[in-house]
């Protein structure tokens, strides 16, 4: 009897481990991520009521994205599905830090061939999409002594600046797949969070391992390929335009009031 016993327990170790080696061997999946979003909309108006409008506001707010990655090729998108609502009040405030400060552009997918060191990223500007192409970037990191555990996965520290921002990014060999979200990777594992001067920003929420195919960005109809500084000379000049219009609506609003 305890011979039966001590082969079903070794059979079920060998199977465990037997699963445990391939999970970790496994290079593609899908890993969730929440972002934080930060609204500074101090200093944007000197008046009492744009005070008591922001001061009703949130000041930060929750994206969702999706990276999908196998050993070849990974799209880091935003998970529509999960988009939360912006409420009225919180529009008109941000439209109007555009107008003050200049419109941005905001990311919406990324995606990243690692065999041939390339990446797309689809924006959004000024109401319009773009796809911009370059080489896959290779950051500056210095790996630290710092670990931490996301998901129960152990994660080691890389360290960066950006500007004068610090940047952290806690990576994790036990998904050897030079990945992560937005363009926090090149590091020798997945990125499952990042700090950004000592405040979490972005963090992994669940990770699926598992065979994936990974969706390619391909041109549209009016949308082609730019390279980085293609995209830069049409931001400057929409920028500009911008600026033109808006300068010409408020000497317009100046005459109406005399």
């Amino acid at each position: 009897m305890k011979s039966f016993i001590t082969k079903a327990l070794l059979v079920l170790f060998i199977i465990t481990v037997s699963s445990s080696v391939l999970a970790q061997k496994k290079k593609s999946g899908i890993i969730s991520y929440e972002m934080l979003v930060s609204y500074n909309f101090e200093g944007v108006y000197d008046h009492p009521k744009w005070d008591m409008l922001i001061n009703k506001l949130p000041k930060k707010a929750i994206s969702y994205f999706d990276l999908t990655f196998n050993e070849k090729k990974a799209l880091y998108a935003e998970n529509i599905s999960k988009r939360e609502p912006i409420s009225g009040y919180l529009q008109v405030a941000i439209e109007k830090v555009g107008e003050k400060k200049g419109p941005k552009e905001t990311l919406r997918k990324v995606f990243t061939d690692l065999v041939n060191n390339k990446k797309l990223e689809e924006v959004e500007f000024m109401t319009r999409e773009f796809l911009i192409e370059s080489k896959l970037e290779v950051l500056p990191w210095k790996i630290t002594t710092d670990k931490i555990k996301v998901l129960n996965y152990v994660c080691t520290g890389a360290e960066l600046k950006d500007g004068d921002d610090t940047i952290v990014a806690y990576f994790t060999s036990e998904i050897p797949v030079s990945i992560g979200p937005d363009k926090y990777n090149s590091l020798p594992g997945a990125v499952l969070a990042v700090e950004k001067n000592g405040e979490l920003m972005i963090l992994a929420t669940s990770v699926e391992i598992k065979d994936v195919e990974v969706e390619e960005l391909k041109k549209l109809k009016r949308r082609k390929f730019l390279s980085s500084k293609e995209f830069d000379i049409i931001k400057k000049d929409k920028i500009e335009e911008f600026n033109r219009t808006l300068l010409s609506r408020n000497n317009k609003n100046k005459k109406g009031k005399q």
